[in-house]
């Protein structure tokens, strides 16, 4: 099927024997030295720490992902339970959240990506969100990005979101560019931009992989107590190693200045990864 990639910074840790389809991890190596029997075919676990300075808190977060293509038809389910602290750890509050994402391949030149999560009633996640988006062959080598999204937050906030991008393939890898429109019923509509490339190894299914973005939207993936106008930059680096027997190990750093009109402040994110492809 179209292989689409995945621009969201994640990561993956993994645990035990199934497979994950956290495409950061990609196609990480040959099959397995021992042959075993999995009903998937993919699975990945991760963990994640997102650090902000002065009295901003954190979030940390354990996942666990497992896939099975279908060939022209993939199905992910996942689960993350994450922990949020707010106020110089005075406040802390957890919660645990289910995902699923169905991707079909139609005719070689349209996937469709239907997303879909929900989350216990707390600040850590969204409590439900929901997304359609739809990759299309525009010319060799060239993929198109449209979307939507629509998310309901601790304390009844909507936010809802659409995007468009385009991603660029060659021969050591692919550039891509999203723009992302975000509007909430109290603090109006504000826009994201996220470019990235990625370069594979000369040998092996090796990656690393960059991530610059910048814009004015006010909603992290978690409820913050306080809104704001303002703007944020980011920027991330991911390496995918394999570990060979149909393992792969992948390492995230990233940092994000926030400025606000009462303070600015920044975001220090690491990640790591294991996963096991069959």
């Amino acid at each position: 099927m179209t292989y689409r990639p995945i621009l969201i910074f994640l990561p993956a840790l993994l645990l035990a024997a199934p497979a994950s389809a956290d495409p950061s991890l990609g196609d990480s190596a040959g099959g397995p030295a021992t042959q075993l029997y999995v009903p998937f075919t993919k699975s990945t676990v991760g963990a994640d720490t997102l650090s902000f300075s002065g009295d901003k808190g954190w979030r940390r977060t354990v996942s666990a992902q497992v896939a099975r293509d279908f060939g022209s038809t993939a199905l992910l389910f996942g689960v993350t339970q994450g922990e949020r602290s707010y106020g110089a750890g005075k406040l802390r509050r957890s919660g645990v959240q289910g995902s699923a994402m169905l991707t079909h391949d139609w005719n070689g030149k349209v996937t469709s990506i239907t997303s879909l999560s929900a989350a216990s009633d707390s600040p850590v996640f969204g409590r439900f969100s929901v997304a359609q988006e739809f990759d299309m062959k525009v010319a060799p080598g060239t993929i198109a990005r449209l979307g939507a999204r629509t998310t309901r937050f601790f304390g009844g906030t909507i936010v809802n979101s659409g995007q468009v991008g385009l991603t660029q393939y060659f021969g050591g890898g692919f550039v891509s560019y999203r723009l992302s429109a975000f509007k909430t019923e109290r603090t109006g509509t504000t826009a994201a931009h996220l470019a990235s490339i990625q370069l594979k190894d000369p040998r092996g299914s090796g990656s690393t992989q960059l991530w610059l973005g910048g814009g004015s939207s006010r909603h992290e993936m978690d409820w913050m107590p306080e809104l704001q106008d303002g703007s944020s930059r980011s920027v991330a680096l991911r390496r995918v190693q394999p570990l060979g027997s149909g393992m792969g190990l992948s390492f995230s750093i990233g940092r994000t200045w926030y400025d606000r009109p009462l303070a600015d402040y920044r975001g220090t994110r690491f990640a790591v990864g294991l996963a096991y492809k069959r």
